[in-house]
């Protein structure tokens, strides 16, 4: 899924997902069942991959935390990860 994807096209996404129309691109059908849709309210603002990275690069976790759910949150925070990616985009 791409971040700014309608909860319409998020919910087709894993559906095709589940009838394997993913299968080519080396996704399995099984993987659906693992996949969770949050439902937010009409104030969200949508999940940033570059404000959770930059929240995490510079310890920021009251934003971490409001960006994931708290699993998540801490699980970046206990690995460390991010700390040290001086780019602020996607990771390689």
């Amino acid at each position: 899924m791409v971040e700014g994807d309608s909860e319409k096209e998020q919910r087709e996404y894993v559906e095709g997902l589940k009838r394997g129309s993913l299968e080519k691109e080396g996704f399995k059908r099984e993987w659906a069942e693992r996949v969770s849709l949050v439902e937010v309210g009409e104030e969200a603002a949508g999940v940033s991959s570059t404000r959770i990275r930059k929240a995490a690069k510079e310890g920021e976790w009251g934003v971490l935390e409001r960006e994931c759910t708290p699993g998540v949150a801490a699980w970046v925070k206990e690995m460390g990860l991010y700390g040290d990616d001086t780019r602020g985009s996607k990771t390689a």
